[in-house]
């Protein structure tokens, strides 16, 4: 198992006690190294200490760093030395004034030999990183940390089986937009660390995971609100939900065995009432040609709300096609409808006595300059038999028709011509039509009083949640 750690390097982190650094070095030494406050500089006190070896090995049994003492002393006890270890520092320009003095770049020059030999790291495992402005900023760093995910030292660590965070030192807009950056790039392989300096214990925290898991949450609900099922499978969720969400997928693509096969996975007591129920829906759909136009309304009604236009157009015209053909064929008396015998059986029909008049008007039936071929069971034919015989449909689907058309000149059909919510619109305003119009006159001759993956949606999301 690799393990990286990324440290915050902050004042605080190296510390020589001033009696201590007056034992070594006298006072005369301390005092130019302190800031207004009396405390001092941290780049003056490591530059103090890197100025002559001899300095550094004098103070280098005194030297503390407390909020990462604890963080390595637990690694170590649990044999996860890490294999690389970023110092995050901060580099200013001497224009900054005060803050170029406080910055820490030359405390990770300390820390990095320090502890290098009290953990006997391995040789080359300190790599430094350097902000140079904008430290206080949110925005910035959040911005700086995501673009340097890429680049090294940040981007070896993709590789790495634990990325450890200690963002506990140092500067907040820092702190936090390396944490927010370092949970984008390493996901579930980030752990955040956190020290207590009154017990000297660190430990995990459990926001990484937090956040992960939200945006698991949110990215799931989104997917469900665009019926995007196949997504799902991107995350890392629970087996039932993905589980579900290929079933919903496979009866999207009224694939009603595979959706079956799905449902059958689903073991566990607490989806009895779940499976029974969505058994039950897909049996009404292959077993009744009504529940089965139905369900590709809904379906058709699903792929307009994921702006997939061309594909909502296939489907819409199978619809108007089903709609036409069911309410001839029901006046004509033909219960059994055979696309492939339609020439025999309407040439049959239009030979009985009762039908000569019906024979007349498709004789004269026109469409545009032509005559129409109404041995061929189409969408023409269809609705030639529906204005005979005045069904209330006609009309509607004679206003719709404009949908099939823009499917025929489209690449889901005999074109290269493009489609748009826009051209569905103009199509229909041509008829005085909206497409809420055309919504809500199928919903209520279809009957279709809710949409059946709503409930499949607040199923997954129960599970989310």
């Amino acid at each position: 198992m690799k393990t990286a750690l990324i440290i915050t390097v902050g004042s605080r982190d190296l510390q020589l006690p001033k009696n201590q650094f007056i034992k070594l070095f006298g006072e005369d030494d301390y005092k130019p190294l302190l800031d207004r406050r009396q405390n001092p500089y941290a780049r003056r006190m490591a530059d103090y200490l890197l100025s002559e070896p001899s300095r550094f090995d004098k103070a280098k049994a005194h030297l503390l760093f407390p909020i990462i003492k604890p963080c390595l002393d637990k690694l170590k006890s649990e044999g996860q030395i890490p294999e690389r270890i970023i110092l995050v520092v901060t580099d200013q320009p001497e224009e900054v004034g005060d803050f170029h003095y406080g910055d820490t770049v030359s405390s990770g020059q300390v820390l990095s030999k320090l502890l290098t030999a009290k953990y006997k790291i391995q040789a080359g495992a300190f790599k430094t990183f350097s902000v140079k402005e904008n430290v206080n900023f949110l925005d910035s760093m959040y911005a700086l940390f995501e673009s340097r995910s890429t680049m090294s030292p940040f981007n070896e660590l993709k590789s790495f089986d634990n990325v450890l965070l200690l963002n506990q030192g140092g500067i907040d807009a820092i702190n936090f937009g390396l944490l927010f950056a370092a949970i984008k790039a390493y996901g579930k392989t980030l752990m955040q660390l956190c020290v207590d300096e009154r017990t000297e214990t660190c430990y995990e925290i459990g926001f990484v995971q937090q956040s992960l898991a939200q945006s698991e949450r949110q990215k799931a609900k989104a997917f469900c609100e665009r019926f995007a099922y196949s997504a799902l499978e991107t995350l890392e969720l629970d087996t039932a939900i993905g589980t579900i969400g290929r079933y919903a997928a496979a009866r999207l693509h009224f694939d009603f065995d595979a959706a079956r096969t799905y449902l059958k996975e689903l073991m566990a007591p607490q989806y009895i009432t779940f499976v029974a129920g969505q058994i039950a829906q897909l049996s009404q759909v292959q077993e009744d040609d009504r529940a089965l136009l139905k369900e590709l309304y809904i379906n058709a009604k699903i792929h307009y709300l994921q702006a997939a236009y061309v594909d909502f157009l296939l489907r819409f015209f199978r619809i108007i096609e089903e709609l036409s053909r069911v309410s001839a064929t029901n006046h004509i008396g033909l219960a059994n409808y055979d696309n492939r015998n339609w020439d025999k059986d309407i040439t049959r029909i239009l030979s009985e006595p009762a039908h000569i008049t019906l024979a007349t008007h498709l004789a004269n039936w026109k469409m545009g300059s032509r005559s129409l071929e109404f041995t061929k069971g189409t969408i023409g034919t269809f609705q030639a038999i529906n204005h005979f015989y005045n069904d209330p449909m006609a009309e509607f689907i004679d206003k719709i028709i404009p949908l099939s058309q823009l499917r025929n000149e489209s690449i889901g059909a005999h074109d290269f011509k493009p489609v748009s919510e826009a051209l569905i619109g103009q199509g229909l305003a041509k008829k005085g039509l909206t497409i809420v119009d055309v919504f809500l006159k199928l919903d209520t001759y279809l009957n279709v009083t809710e949409n059946p993956f709503d409930y499949i949606n607040s199923q997954i999301l129960s599970l989310v949640n």
